[in-house]
């Protein structure tokens, strides 16, 4: 996706129409949109891992986390 989004930059800048624009602005917000997602699977995970840790009660772990 990012790849996608560079060449279309590329293309762009290359040539400046009105189609490259809105392709480059379309690969734009829809990289955004998955690195916003990886993002915000990525947190859940480390918080889940924190909650599993401090259910345990392996405190440890649980403040290495933090």
């Amino acid at each position: 996706m990012i790849k996608a989004k560079w060449e279309a930059r590329l293309r762009c800048i290359q040539r400046n129409t009105r189609a490259n624009q809105e392709e480059y602005n379309r690969k734009r917000i829809a990289a955004a949109r998955v690195c916003r997602r990886k993002k915000r699977e990525a947190l859940k995970r480390k918080v889940d891992a924190i909650v599993e840790h401090h259910t345990k009660n392996e405190s440890k772990k649980f403040y290495k986390r933090i």
